[in-house]
């Protein structure tokens, strides 16, 4: 049976108590989506703590944080596809700019400023990549 989960989660995003009157069970959707995403960051968490082989809290810090939201911020807050290019864009400049340590930092930043001064929604926005090249359209399905 088909869950309309995804739209749920929209209409409580665009209006909860209008969502609430369409008959969405807006706390459990809410539940389901902190389920879920708790679940990935602790899918993630296990990984990269295999890859590193140690992990402390101090390999957490602000920069880290930083690194991860301008990631998904750089992508688009809508699109899954767009925040996953824009975190391997990401991760490639982060490597280009490794030997200039200070000078990544200012150039970083500098990237968001001329993103939200010319694309405040992210590189993609609300689209996903199938929306773009309609032919990738035939590799999924989500029915």
């Amino acid at each position: 049976m088909f869950h309309p989960y995804g739209k749920g989660i929209i209409a409580i995003q665009q209006d909860e108590v209008a969502a609430e009157i369409m008959s969405v069970n807006t706390n459990k959707m809410k539940l389901i989506a902190f389920m879920l995403s708790s679940g990935l960051a602790g899918i993630a968490g296990g990984l990269y703590a295999h890859v590193i082989g140690y992990v402390n809290p101090k390999s957490f810090d602000i920069l880290k944080s930083t690194e991860a939201l301008v990631m998904v911020y750089l992508g688009g807050m809508g699109s899954i596809t767009g925040s996953i290019l824009s975190a391997i864009l990401f991760t490639l400049l982060l490597e280009l700019l490794r030997p200039l340590q200070i000078i990544k930092w200012v150039a970083i930043p500098l990237l968001l400023i001329i993103l939200m001064q010319f694309r405040p929604e992210g590189i993609m926005g609300n689209r996903e990549l199938a929306d773009i090249f309609p032919r990738l359209k035939k590799f999924y399905r989500f029915k």
